[in-house]
């Protein structure tokens, strides 16, 4: 792995960006209008945000759908914990729109996504400074390989925003980062990976100006097996350190990673084993040191691991394949990762569930996932106020498309 001499070189892609205009292949705010709530499913991270008394925390929620024929980006609001959702249609392409991230940093609303209109996976971004009322477009790219992958990922605090991807234009899958100083006005972009192997599935958190990065990357000494690496910058995002967190010959996939203060959090999956294992990784001093935690064994096809902090609570959601049934497990943790309680958050329904996306504050936890129990992909929102010892369920979608890949996040102002 280089170090930072590389990783502070800019990379050679062109930015276009665009202004609040949107081109004719583009619009915004298509539809508008108050989601269905029927029925109940059977079966990046907020901090401790404090709302004046009386007042509950708007929770966005931003997912995929192709009820129009074409998958466009969709996105969602609630201001009365869930109860209730206020939707609209942020796309209107003529390519696929995929993979949606979003990041929450007052009353901006960031939202990321993959799309082809343009003839080539591309980085484009929604942009609200209202709360999610009215929006601006970017495109973030511009290059002649794919930015594509299992989606973008993006955090922000201040007027910093970052977005991490995978982009194979140099002819290998390597990450990629965008900075803003400026929230979302410009962007600097730096190639953070010049490896042999193939890098792919960054996370992006940040801390005032720390700000860190994980993905998975091959060995170079087993094309068989990949691992999790671990960036961090000091100085938001200038220059950076890299880590080799792992050091097991199996395939270490989809890593997600969040802090609080000083506190970094990694969570991954490990294909070493006979059964897929999910990790758990826990600095306390900003990465300068790890303690590795065997979280939990699953039964297999596990995807879609989520994690959310809010003080010494942790709390981790993954997929996985249970009796024939993809079901969602919920692992809470309310010291800091040192002991854990394991629970179902969704099981035994007559559908598969997957996708999750989880915000937390204090012990309120809320989480968006996928489930087909309706009889097609639609969107459910899931609400704890205990700590995730009890749910409540709603349906956010009812549409005759398929409703995909939810991003949750809980807001600091309405």
């Amino acid at each position: 792995m280089k170090k930072n001499g590389i990783n502070r070189l800019i990379f050679t892609v062109s930015l276009i960006l665009f202004s609040a205009v949107v081109s004719s292949c583009y619009m915004h705010g298509v539809e508008d209008g108050a989601a269905s709530m029927v029925g109940n499913n059977g079966g990046t991270p907020a901090g401790s945000a404090v709302e004046p008394e009386g007042q509950t925390l708007p929770l966005y929620l931003t997912w995929a759908d192709d009820t129009e024929g074409n998958y466009e980006i969709m996105f969602g609001k609630s201001t009365d914990d869930g109860a209730t959702w206020k939707t609209r249609r942020l796309t209107k392409t003529d390519g696929t729109s995929e993979e949606p991230a979003m990041a929450i940093e007052g009353r901006n609303v960031y939202i990321v996504w993959f799309d082809d209109t343009y003839g080539n996976y591309e980085i484009l971004l929604d942009k609200s400074t209202d709360g999610g009322a009215t929006w601006e477009f970017q495109r973030l790219t511009d290059n002649p390989g794919k930015s594509y992958g299992n989606g973008p990922s993006i955090a922000a605090q201040g007027r910093n925003v970052y977005v991490v991807w995978m982009d194979d234009t140099t002819g290998n899958n390597e990450i990629l980062l965008n900075v803003s100083t400026d929230a979302g006005a410009t962007w600097q972009t730096q190639r953070l990976t010049d490896n042999p192997g193939s890098s792919g599935e960054p996370s992006v958190a940040v801390q005032g100006r720390d700000v860190y990065v994980v993905w998975e990357d091959e060995a170079a000494d087993d094309a068989k097996a990949t691992h999790i690496f671990f960036n961090k910058s000091t100085d938001g995002g200038a220059t950076w350190r890299t880590q080799r967190l792992t050091e097991n010959k199996g395939g270490l996939r989809i890593p997600t990673v969040a802090v609080e203060g000083q506190n970094v959090y990694v969570l991954w999956r490990d294909d070493t084993y006979a059964k897929q294992v999910i990790f758990f990784n826990k600095s306390t001093d900003g990465g300068a040191t790890w303690q590795t935690r065997r979280l939990a064994d699953t039964t297999g096809g596990t995807q879609g691991l989520s994690l959310a902090l809010d003080g010494r609570n942790v709390y981790v959601l993954w997929r996985t394949e249970a009796s024939g049934k993809q079901e969602i497990f919920f692992n809470k943790s309310t010291d800091g990762g040192a002991t854990w309680k394991l629970l179902k958050l969704v099981a035994d329904n007559a559908g598969w569930s997957k996708k999750t996306s989880v915000a937390a504050d204090g012990r309120n936890i809320s989480v968006a996932f996928q489930d087909t129990t309706p009889g097609n992909n639609e969107i459910f929102f899931a609400k704890s106020t205990d700590g995730g010892d009890t749910w409540k369920f709603k349906r956010v979608t009812d549409n005759a498309g398929v409703s995909t890949s939810p991003a949750l996040s809980l807001g600091r102002g309405r």
